[in-house]
């Protein structure tokens, strides 16, 4: 296995040419570049990154030559390879400061994220789209066996022994399931799946006209770089405020709740983007 070891350069103050912290940009690029050069085939070293990494071999490539500021998601599926984690609270500790500024931006809970290896959490929700559901009820309070019969049926019982079987859930109580300390990192592609299945199943236009029922918006237009940059901002900005009236004790509820943001340009979807 190749080894590789984080060099952030902030850390080195002998060195008055490194003494300067490095922007992100510059960060993922000297780290890219260091990891790609323990190989000895370039392309090769690309190829596999990609794979391991599932991001586009030209995302990676547009990383090298500083043309791209890396999302949050694009960072974490990179440094989970190149730091070789474990763990999200493995990958925090090995990467630079710069770095894990913006993946602590991921996290809005103190659960431990990672990179499960006995299952695909992504293939587990799309095969059956029940297992998302019941995921995503108990993230908004632990579940009692009965009520999940209830909605589901006996169907709902084998998927909650499911997902204690692979150590996501535990049984707190006879009957009662929380979540364990360590969960799956949601990226991309499974936030995708997750609220495209709630909003579907949902989602009931016919009382969102109603105040204080529901919301949903859809609104298109032409933007310059600086305009998608502001809607981005806004975005980010609203979903910091909603996960801080969730965890306020003032609003706490038993009424389970889902928001679902997504704003992107009308491009043609290619697997490139999907980091």
């Amino acid at each position: 296995m190749i080894t590789f070891t984080m060099h952030n350069l902030e850390t080195n103050p002998n060195n008055p040419k490194t003494a300067v912290a490095l922007d992100l940009i510059s960060q993922v690029e000297q780290d890219l570049t260091q990891y790609i050069n323990q190989f000895p085939n370039k392309t090769f070293a690309l190829r596999n990154l990609s794979n391991e990494s599932q991001l586009n071999e030209k995302t990676l490539r547009r990383l090298l030559k500083k043309e791209n500021s890396p999302s949050a998601h694009t960072l974490h599926k990179l440094y989970y390879v190149m730091t070789h984690s474990n763990s999200e609270e493995e990958l925090l500790s090995l990467c630079p400061k710069v770095v894990k500024e913006q993946l602590e931006k991921l996290s809005t809970d103190k659960l431990k994220k990672e990179t499960p290896k006995r299952y695909n959490f992504l293939e587990l929700i799309e095969s059956d789209p029940i297992v998302g559901e019941v995921y995503m009820l108990l993230g908004t309070k632990n579940l009692d066996l009965s009520e999940v019969v209830y909605r589901f049926g006996q169907y709902g019982a084998d998927v909650l022994m499911k997902l204690n079987s692979l150590g996501i859930i535990v049984e707190v109580d006879k009957g009662l399931y929380a979540f364990s300390e360590k969960q799956p990192h949601l990226d991309g592609d499974i936030l995708k799946s997750l609220g495209l299945r709630l909003t579907k199943r949902y989602m009931k236009p016919e009382v969102a006209d109603l105040e204080g029922e529901s919301y949903m918006s859809l609104y298109c237009e032409g933007l310059n770089a600086q305009g998608k940059k502001k809607w981005l901002e806004i975005d980010q900005k609203a979903f910091q405020e909603k996960v801080k009236v969730a965890n306020d004790s003032l609003y706490k509820g038993q009424e389970p709740m889902f928001t679902f943001q997504v704003t992107d340009n009308l491009n043609e979807t290619v697997r490139e983007r999907k980091s």
